[in-house]
């Protein structure tokens, strides 16, 4: 997958573009591009501000509790 940079970059090309654009078909269609670019940076952005979650599972200390639970030890 491409990164923010290119999304990003793409982005900032589609609407400079749109600004120079002489067809007044053409500009709202790199406006749109634009849009759809920024939409992909923000996803990208907001999944790498998540914090990792570990799964229940790998957690040492729940495994060993379940284990001693499973064995009928304290």
């Amino acid at each position: 997958m491409p990164s923010v940079e290119y999304f990003r970059r793409q982005a900032d090309i589609c609407r400079q573009l749109a600004e120079i654009s002489s067809s007044k078909e053409a500009a709202p269609r790199w406006l749109v591009m634009a849009r759809d670019y920024q939409t992909k940076v923000d996803a990208i952005e907001a999944e790498s501000a998540r914090p990792a979650i570990r799964a229940p599972s790998a957690s040492p200390d729940r495994e060993q509790t379940r284990l001693k639970s499973r064995c009928g030890s304290s």
